[in-house]
């Protein structure tokens, strides 16, 4: 994996577009927005990550310019989180220690 641009949205979340393409076949170059934004559902407030897989560099590089921009926010475009394996929305992510306070 490449991080081939990092930058910080207008609300602090900070992004990054990637390039998956060399360790996986199903990505193309630069098609994935990463996000780290602060987690809402937590009494913890720790970032982590949510990923947006894009048709294309072109397509990725443009939503990535309109979240820097502040023109967008994560809410708009279908960002997901794992939790156990599981994508879910990125607003649904709660942290496996808060889910799970024990262990599993």
């Amino acid at each position: 994996m490449t991080i081939l641009e990092k930058r910080t949205t207008p609300d602090g979340v900070k992004i990054q577009i990637e390039d998956w393409c060399e360790d996986y076949s199903f990505h193309r170059f630069a098609d994935l927005v990463a996000a780290y934004p602060i987690c809402q559902n937590s009494v913890i407030k720790r970032r982590f990550r949510a990923e947006c897989q894009f048709e294309n560099a072109s397509k990725a590089s443009e939503a990535f310019y309109s979240l820097v921009s502040g023109e967008k926010t994560l809410d708009d475009f279908p960002f997901t989180a794992k939790i156990k394996g599981n994508d879910v929305s990125f607003r649904q992510y709660i942290p496996l220690q808060e889910l799970y306070p024990r262990g599993w």
